[in-house]
């Protein structure tokens, strides 16, 4: 659960511990909604944009760390 929490991909997303999801399904009124807003659906693009890229560049040095470490075959 803390990878999740701590993954960028759900920074627009609001993500309660379990007493507040414990309270929000007792809350009729939905006054405990939240979300991570923005100024406008442009800068939220902005941000979802960036963090896609941010998570490509991450895979793509796990790819090749892990491809330093493999053996090249005899030939």
């Amino acid at each position: 659960m803390q990878q999740i929490r701590s993954s960028k991909s759900m920074r627009l997303f609001s993500m309660p511990d379990f007493l507040s999801g414990a309270a929000r399904a007792l809350d009729i009124g939905s006054t405990f909604d939240g979300y991570n807003e923005s100024e406008n659906g442009d800068e939220a693009d902005r941000k979802a944009i960036l963090t896609d890229w941010q998570q490509v560049g991450i895979e793509l040095i796990s790819a090749m760390e892990k491809y330093d470490h493999v053996e090249e075959p005899e030939k």
